[in-house]
């Protein structure tokens, strides 16, 4: 089976870098993982952007992802929703979008979408986002969970996901995807086994971003990141316009809905991407100009380390004969 990527359809667009705000720039899950015959230090990375979707673009996609003028508070529509996805085995289903509105996105993107792929592509000019689901067709990996339940039988990993978390449901930490834990598969075939994140290989990176027009803090609802070697994390809460950029090995779980938001749904749409460095580079969402990434649990006890190297050396270089 050929292996081909679908580059992200765009549109000419105003917007500017610099009218987003960065205000999370972080680093975890730090571990030392083979590259090309040797080893190298590998973090999984997280942003958070402000204002990088506009009021107009947001309001847009959930009308497509719903209905104008839908009331919110009876949950989503079924006729784009259908409670059959799961974190894992054993949970009960969740609100996601069907198969055909899934479709349907990945066919035609509508004009709000061409402007939330033109402003990624402006976020980052060095390297090429693709579509990285469509053309591969894999065994479920472990942790690539986020999907579908489907047993044992092959699945056609999504380009897209909608959640519709409602109080009362229930979500698992995982992975969206971890190529050094696929299977044998045309992917695997092409890039080898590899940490995410390698030099000339594919980045895999989830963007998600938050639909509501409003949510309240006390409605809860945050999507969880975890450091799992410390079992420290960080909480990211909705907001209308907010995006979330991660690696898509980096431990996450979505939090359900307190009662006090009653019915109304959480909904977000997450886009699943392969970022292709160009020239054999390797990709990676911390751009230099937002400054060192804030490192957290395991990747702050790897600076914690190079620190205590530097005094020792300091030290030692300073002592007499």
């Amino acid at each position: 089976m050929a292996l081909e990527f679908e580059l992200l359809r765009t549109r000419p667009t105003g917007w500017s870098p610099a009218d987003a705000r960065v205000v999370l720039n972080a680093r975890m899950d730090a571990r030392i993982v083979p590259d090309s015959g040797c080893a190298r230090l590998h973090y999984a990375h997280l942003v958070v952007l402000d204002d990088f979707v506009g009021d107009i673009e947001r309001g847009a996609l959930l009308d497509l992802l719903t209905a104008p003028g839908w009331d919110h508070g009876q949950g989503p529509p079924p006729s784009k929703w259908e409670r059959a996805t799961a974190d894992g085995a054993g949970l009960p289903a969740t609100w996601g979008l069907t198969d055909e509105a899934l479709a349907a996105l990945a066919a035609d993107p509508p004009p709000a979408m061409l402007e939330v792929h033109a402003r990624l592509a402006a976020l980052f000019p060095d390297a090429e986002e693709r579509e990285a689901a469509p053309a591969v067709s894999l065994s479920d990996p472990e942790g690539m969970t986020d999907r579908k339940v489907m047993a044992d039988a092959p699945v056609r990993c999504a380009a897209f996901v909608g959640n519709a978390a409602v109080a009362g449901d229930a979500f698992a930490y995982h992975v969206d995807a971890d190529p050094a834990a696929f299977p044998d598969s045309p992917w695997r075939a092409r890039f080898g086994d590899y940490a995410n994140g390698a030099r000339g290989r594919p980045l895999l990176v989830s963007l998600l971003v938050y639909l509501d027009a409003a949510w309240p803090r006390d409605w809860g609802a945050e999507t969880l990141f975890l450091d799992g070697r410390t079992d420290v994390g960080i909480a990211v809460r909705p907001k209308p316009g907010r995006a979330v950029l991660m690696d898509q090995d980096l431990l996450h779980r979505v939090s359900a809905p307190s009662p006090a938001a009653g019915s109304r749904p959480r909904y977000s749409l997450v886009w699943k991407l392969a970022f292709l460095p160009r020239g054999g580079a390797a990709a990676c969402l911390a751009r230099p100009e937002w400054g060192p990434p804030v490192s957290i649990g395991s990747a702050a006890h790897v600076e914690q380390v190079k620190r205590t190297l530097k005094r020792k050396a300091a030290a030692e270089a300073a002592a007499p004969g």
